[in-house]
């Protein structure tokens, strides 16, 4: 099972019945793919540059504070993945047109775990940042949690 598209979370509702423990083989793919409406930046000034570009381009209608605050979120994720092993992570803008309406969003990519990864430390990525996405809570309910605290509290109990 591989996540081939950064903007799909279907791979979250097949792991609920997994246990915690349970280590995630080949989840990953070995590196980044382009996909379609999405724009890579190799790190958080660049994905600021994409942000304020797409501002621009929305004739300034995204507050700038909202912004700053969705790439705190998504250096929460990275940072997370970083303290996990994943060798590689990179941020993207995902940017779709809908007639008169632009739908964006910011996506933190990770892949290349140095170890196997087990589902709680997935749970632990996705339950990062200290703000939840409706995306990220969804996830982590999708895989069988009941949000944030319940992540942290498993892994506290891990480490004993």
């Amino acid at each position: 099972m591989f996540i081939e598209d950064p903007t799909d979370r279907s791979v979250f509702p097949a792991l609920r019945d997994y246990q915690d423990s349970a280590l995630l083989v080949n989840l990953w793919t070995d590196d980044f793919q382009d996909y379609p409406c999405v724009t890579p930046a190799s790190d958080i000034r660049e994905l600021r540059r994409l942000a304020r570009e797409l501002n621009r381009f929305c004739e300034w209608q995204i507050d700038p504070g909202y912004i700053e605050s969705e790439i705190r979120h998504e250096a929460e994720h990275a940072a997370m993945a970083q303290s996990l092993g994943f060798r590689k992570v990179r941020f993207a803008l995902y940017v779709r047109q809908e007639g008169c309406e632009t739908h964006w969003r910011m996506i933190t990519q990770h892949v290349d775990p140095s170890r196997d990864i087990t589902k709680l430390e997935l749970a632990a990525v996705t339950a990062a940042p200290g703000r939840l996405s409706a995306g990220d809570s969804k996830a982590l309910a999708d895989m069988g949690y009941s949000g944030r605290e319940d992540v942290f509290r498993r892994l506290r109990k891990r480490a004993g």
